[in-house]
């Protein structure tokens, strides 16, 4: 049977770590130490151009949007209305009661 296989395999082994108890302590100690020292070295890379291969659509536009605005966060514009277009019972905005200004949510299409 497999099972008496494996349980006799760790109980070699446990034997094995028992025998050799503080060389397998000072074997981990020493590789705990150098992970310590080598985690100063260790970076992580998560920009967005990473996800995309060069000349991808996606990355493409993003660039474009970037080289137009400054960043690729969002785009936000705050806009006085003309009273008129702003109040009127039909329209783009339609009526808003007590609004003087309005934000424009701009959707830019990747």
């Amino acid at each position: 049977m497999k099972s008496h296989k494996i349980n006799a395999f760790f109980g070699r082994y446990a034997a094995f770590l028992l025998r050799w108890r503080w060389a397998a302590i000072a074997l981990f100690a020493i590789v705990l130490v150098a992970s310590f020292l080598g985690m100063s070295k260790m970076v992580q890379q998560t920009s967005f151009d990473d996800y995309f291969i060069e000349g991808d659509p996606m990355l493409v536009k993003t660039n474009e949007f970037k080289a137009n605005f400054g960043n690729d966060y969002f785009v936000g514009i705050l806009t006085a209305l003309l009273a008129d277009l702003f109040y009127a019972e039909s329209g783009m905005f339609l009526t808003y009661a007590h609004n003087s200004e309005v934000w424009l949510k701009l959707k830019y299409s990747f």
